[in-house]
C-alpha cells in the first residue's frame, strides 16, 4: 500500500481546448478536487482565466502523478505542495515552470520553504539563495483555454 499525504496543486498556462477532457481524466485519475470535500471533478469545472487550484486527502506518495505528467507533457506550469507522511517522507513543494525539469524544495506542513545547511552552502551566496527562494514561491499564471483548432496554429 502506498504512503499517502494531503496535496494541493496550482496549474496555469495555455491549455488547448481539445485537451480539456484529457486534463480532467488525469485530475479524476489522481483523486484531485476543487476543494477538500468536493465530489468528482467535472469537465465543466475548468474555468479559463484563473489558476486551477486542486487538492486531495490521502494521495498516494503525496503527488498527483498522472496530472503532473500531463502538465509536463503539455508545458503547463504548476506548483504542488504535499504534506508529510510519518516515517516515509516530509513535506515538499515542487515547482514546474513549463519548460525545465520540475524543482523540488523542502517545505513545512504550512507550505513554507526551508533551507538545509547543505543547500545554503551549495547555493553559496545570498543572491543565489534569494533566487532559489523566489523560484520556489513563483506565482503560477492563470490557466487560459485556447480554442484555436490544432491545424490552424502556425
Amino acid at each position: 500500500m502506498a504512503d499517502r499525504a494531503s496535496v494541493t496543486i496550482s496549474i496555469g498556462g495555455v491549455l488547448p481546448s481539445f485537451l480539456i477532457g484529457a486534463l480532467c481524466a488525469a485530475i479524476r485519475h489522481d483523486g484531485a478536487g476543487r476543494d477538500w470535500d468536493s465530489g468528482p471533478f467535472l469537465d465543466e469545472d475548468i474555468a479559463g482565466g484563473e489558476v486551477l487550484v486542486l487538492c486531495g486527502h490521502e494521495i498516494a506518495w503525496g503527488m498527483f502523478e498522472a496530472l503532473e505528467t500531463f502538465c509536463r507533457v503539455h508545458g503547463l506550469p504548476f506548483a504542488r505542495w504535499s504534506g508529510s507522511c510519518r516515517s516515509s517522507f516530509g513535506p515538499e513543494r515542487v515547482v514546474y515552470d513549463g519548460t525545465s525539469e520540475p524543482r523540488h524544495f523542502l517545505a513545512t506542513d504550512d507550505d513554507e520553504i526551508l533551507f538545509s545547511m547543505e543547500e545554503i552552502q551549495r547555493l553559496g551566496s545570498l543572491d543565489a539563495i534569494e533566487a532559489h527562494y523566489a523560484f520556489a514561491n513563483r506565482i503560477v499564471p492563470p490557466l487560459t483555454v485556447d480554442s484555436t483548432p490544432p491545424a490552424e496554429k502556425g
